[in-house]
């Protein structure tokens, strides 16, 4: 590790910079799955020591002469610049120069990688030191960039809602659990139809009754009108006959 990186990395541990899952750079154990560690050697972002995504090259004029290339997934440097007063990572400057590297996100694109659920899950197993060989649910093996295709419409290990959620269910599983779930919950889920089909029914009868009340009031209303309207045309007529006598 390069002084330049060690400053770095003493400067992210001791601050707050963290980034959403879903913003990150791409894990490199889980690219290591597929590529060797020389194709990733130079695609590894300066902050956070993944693979970077959305690379960017920083050149600012303070650092030009280091003969260093540094890279960083574009995510993680807006990060760090947010939380250290937009003080450059490489000399904690201000005023950091950077610009995206194209090229190299396609070369990254291009990185052959397998379910990256898939890896999370062996990886969870791994760690809990589970017996016997570990399940693969989804076989993908494509490139990253196809990967937010396979995670959103394709992969078997996609969370779903329960069936019987706009009922009460608000448990959330991945295929194959959620047939599971459908089958060992048949009664509750049963007894929680029930429940919204009474409650339904008893908000309906509600809605009747304040119809009826509705009703009922809009009559006496029309009645009392009536009356009023009758005894103005009763004095009406009496006042003509007064006029003409």
């Amino acid at each position: 590790m390069s002084n330049v990186e060690r400053e770095v990395q003493e400067h992210v541990e001791s601050g707050s910079t963290k980034i959403h899952f879903d913003q990150q750079c791409f894990g490199k154990n889980w690219i290591l799955q597929s590529n060797k560690q020389e194709q990733v050697d130079h695609f590894i972002c300066l902050i956070c020591k993944q693979v970077a995504n959305n690379p960017v090259e920083i050149n600012c004029n303070q650092h030009k002469d280091m003969n260093e290339t540094f890279i960083v997934g574009e995510n993680c440097l807006k990060k760090f610049l947010n939380d250290n007063n937009n003080k450059c990572p490489i000399e904690f400057h201000d005023g950091c120069q950077y610009y995206k590297l194209y090229e190299m996100q396609k070369q990254i694109n291009q990185l052959n990688v397998i379910c990256q659920r898939q890896f999370e899950d062996e990886t969870k197993e791994i760690k809990e030191q589970v017996d016997g060989d570990i399940m693969v649910i989804c076989d993908f093996k494509g490139k990253i960039q196809d990967m937010n295709e396979h995670l959103n419409n394709q992969c078997k290990l996609k969370v779903l809602d329960c069936w019987f959620k706009q009922f009460g269910c608000d448990h959330s599983y991945s295929d194959r659990d959620l047939k599971q779930h459908l089958v060992d919950n048949m009664e509750q889920h049963f007894n929680i139809v029930i429940k919204k089909f009474e409650y339904m029914q008893k908000i309906i009868e509600q809605q009747r009754d304040e119809i009826k009340q509705l009703k009922s009031e809009k009559g006496i209303e029309v009645e009392k009108l009536e009356e009023e309207i009758k005894l103005n045309n009763n004095n009406e007529e009496k006042k003509e006959n007064d006029q003409l006598i």
